[in-house]
């Protein structure tokens, strides 16, 4: 499949940001004079009846902060990201809903029934797909379940069907849209053309995550054995362990390129001392050698995007080394959900790389009819019927 355009969610739309961090007013002042003192039983205080805390004029953001204090240190930066800007969203669609009369209220820990109903009926309206609907269901329950509200949990006790997820597309790159992404980037002059070079030229041949290698030093690299350890895999501290990889053939020229251009690069700096130790793909500031951000690679990556024409993340090259590994051979599933470190291989199928109509019937042609004892027919009508040859298994 070819590299296209993606699609931004409704949350990465939202032109109005609000701080959720920002405490509302909460406390409200008691009405009327202290006790007197009198004989007898002391009175109660005079005045309006103390109320529980008030969410203030934004509910979902007043009790996103809470609920997101709660996970620090739990989930990623960028999760939390994510959530606030979820949050945000939830905000303005149901203080809409609220003014056209569809939700009895804004706060998540009163919500109710008919409030849910009235929200999945403005995602379906709003044409979202089936995995951004289950997306948003997930993130509104964990909201609304720190609320102590447990609405989202009857209405599924109760039978009711909400927004599942659905196996998203995979987006992998063709092995000719890789040739174009290379011959372009040699083409951007400077140490940011030699960068995303090797970047273009690494991942596709190792399906290692953007950050697997953004974090790599030259120590974790052996060009003998042609493999890299990753110091810094996704969960690390968490979950995740650390794993060593292959380095693919293809990707192993382009990288005693690099780590020429890397030694010319920093003596030019000054910076010798880092030839052998430092960050593999090292970015020079404040006098020193540092790791490269995220936002970084992205901006150099939109470079290339601009010379090339079409537009594709850093995160396609890991399904695009699962999807190319599996085209040529299918049995090696087992041995890519390895590489990418997956625990089971069902997460590589579903999320990186399925086995092609076309080569799975293939492959079952050819079992039998060497079974039956009949030359294999190399141009099988079936096979070549354009009806199969788009899609995946």
């Amino acid at each position: 499949m070819g590299p296209g355009l993606s699609t931004e969610s409704p949350e990465r739309r939202i032109t109005e940001p609000i701080d959720i961090f920002t405490s509302p007013a909460t406390n409200e002042r008691l009405e009327g004079a202290n006790s007197v003192k009198r004989r007898g039983r002391p009175r109660k205080t005079v005045g309006r009846k103390r109320r529980g805390k008030s969410l203030g004029r934004y509910p979902f953001l007043a009790a996103a902060k809470r609920y997101l204090e709660r996970r620090i240190g739990l989930i990623s930066e960028g999760t939390v990201k994510q959530l606030e800007r979820r949050y945000r969203l939830f905000q303005r669609v149901f203080d809409r809903l609220k003014k056209e009369g569809k939700v009895s209220t804004t706060d998540p820990s009163i919500l109710a029934r008919e409030d849910i109903q009235a929200y999945v009926k403005w995602m379906q309206n709003e044409s979202l797909d089936q995995r951004t609907q289950a997306q948003y269901m997930s993130a509104l329950s964990q909201l609304c379940l720190s609320c102590g509200n447990t609405v989202l949990q009857r209405i599924r006790d109760e039978g009711e069907r909400l927004p599942t997820a659905t196996p998203k597309d995979i987006v992998s790159l063709e092995e000719s849209d890789l040739t174009i992404l290379r011959t372009a980037a040699g083409g951007i002059e400077g140490w940011n053309g030699d960068v995303i070079g090797f970047l273009v030229s690494f991942y596709p041949y190792t399906g290692l995550r953007p950050s697997e290698l953004r974090l790599a030093n030259i120590e974790d690299l052996d060009v003998k054995s042609w493999t890299l350890h990753v110091a810094h895999p996704k969960g690390e501290g968490k979950y995740a362990k650390k794993r060593t990889v292959i380095i693919l053939p293809p990707a192993r020229e382009p990288t005693l390129v690099f780590l020429a251009k890397r030694r010319k690069h920093l003596e030019e700096n000054g910076l010798a001392v880092f030839v052998e130790s430092g960050p593999l793909v090292p970015s020079i500031r404040e006098g020193g050698v540092k790791h490269y951000s995220a936002s970084a690679f992205r901006v150099m990556k939109h470079r290339l995007e601009e010379v090339t024409g079409f537009s594709f993340r850093l995160k396609d090259f890991r399904p695009t080394f699962t999807q190319m590994t599996l085209d040529k051979d299918p049995t090696l599933l087992s041995d890519v959900s390895k590489q990418l470190g997956h625990a089971t291989s069902r997460t590589t199928e579903l999320h990186y790389g399925r086995i092609r109509d076309r080569t799975a019937f293939r492959r079952l042609e050819e079992a039998w009819t060497e079974h039956a004892g009949l030359k294999p027919d190399t141009k099988s009508d079936l096979i070549e019927t354009k009806e199969y040859i788009p899609g995946y298994a």
